[in-house]
């Protein structure tokens, strides 16, 4: 039997906040996920109000970061809006979504989806400056990307990857029309 690691239980939260939204994150959800006993979790962490803090630290950081380095890993812009375009469409929406309900009313919650829209408009203001585009522009582009992928994720109750597929390379198409010739 494995022992089982802070980010085990983070991801098991993760998932029921996916499934279900933040008022199925309960203390017997979780244990019962992670099949421990809540002794155990009481291992872990302080309090109900600590893991949240926690775990929603590790969804607006850790989770983030891995998919921020791949993009960035990719040196020419132009690669990398492709490689931005299929990380947008893989990501854990149905978890995104129930972050942002959740942070209509829980503060750590709200910190932690305004850290991922920031991060995710940097990104995007990064690459759309290194192809030469405005900085006001580049903000502005930026802007609609992430409005555009928080649309399509309040479309349905589970987020249609084709459909979403489909917006983004139109969002693409105009990102690289955008883009002054040399």
């Amino acid at each position: 039997m494995r022992t089982l690691t802070p980010t085990d239980y983070f991801d098991a939260a993760l998932d029921l906040l996916g499934e279900n939204g933040a008022e199925a994150l309960t203390l017997a959800a979780l244990c019962d996920r992670v099949g421990v006993t809540k002794g155990s979790f009481y291992h872990h962490f302080d309090s109900m109000p600590a893991f949240h803090e926690r775990v929603l630290a590790h969804f607006a950081t850790d989770a983030l970061d891995a998919a921020v380095q791949h993009a960035m890993a990719v040196t020419n812009p132009r690669q990398r809006l492709a490689v931005l375009r299929h990380l947008g469409v893989a990501s854990a929406h149905e978890t995104e979504v129930a972050v942002r309900a959740w942070a209509t009313w829980y503060e750590p919650a709200a910190q932690a989806h305004r850290r991922i829209e920031q991060r995710r408009r940097g990104v995007l203001v990064t690459t759309f400056l290194e192809l030469g585009i405005a900085a006001p522009q580049a903000g502005v582009l930026a802007r609609i990307g992430t409005a555009l992928m928080m649309g399509m994720q309040s479309d349905g109750s589970r987020v249609d990857r084709a459909a979403l597929d489909e917006v983004l390379t139109e969002y693409q198409r105009w990102i690289e029309a955008s883009i002054p010739a040399t």
